[in-house]
């Protein structure tokens, strides 16, 4: 059996764009970094040679080999790293779970769960259709 049978975009790709709004930055949850991820946002934060300990302060839970950083953060209604714009600081350098959004496997359960995720996402058909191979790489980069 083929990793892409029985998954409904491989007959129906769907459409998305990242307009950076950050409206999935808002919602309440937590993002979940690697410590090379956190490192990495420090040093486009802070400099090169910064730790994320210093972009962080207090704001993070160790959780095995992850951080996670509860959203809403300590603004009461975004995430630590939405700038007073609403759009992310370390955008360049976003950890793997936000770049992967929206293709997060819960997302993907079927057309239904897609398109009501777009009542939240205004990015979500709009755009190029996305290709299965696309969608699979994204889904294998961040488990």
């Amino acid at each position: 059996m083929s990793r892409r049978d029985g998954l409904w975009f491989v007959e129906s790709p769907p459409r998305f764009v990242c307009t950076e709004c950050g409206e999935c930055c808002r919602r309440p949850g937590f993002v979940s970094l690697t410590r090379d991820e956190a490192n990495a946002a420090a040093r486009h934060e802070l400099g090169e040679g910064a730790d994320y300990r210093a972009l962080l302060g207090e704001a993070w839970t160790e959780r095995g080999e992850f951080l996670e950083i509860d959203v809403p953060g300590p603004s009461g209604d975004a995430c630590y790293f939405l700038d007073e714009r609403g759009r992310c600081r370390i955008h360049a350098v976003k950890p793997a779970q936000c770049r992967s959004y929206p293709f997060w496997p819960e997302l993907l359960e079927s057309p239904v769960t897609w398109r009501a995720e777009g009542s939240a996402c205004e990015g979500i058909g709009q755009g190029e259709p996305w290709s299965p191979e696309a969608i699979l790489a994204r889904l294998e980069a961040d488990s």
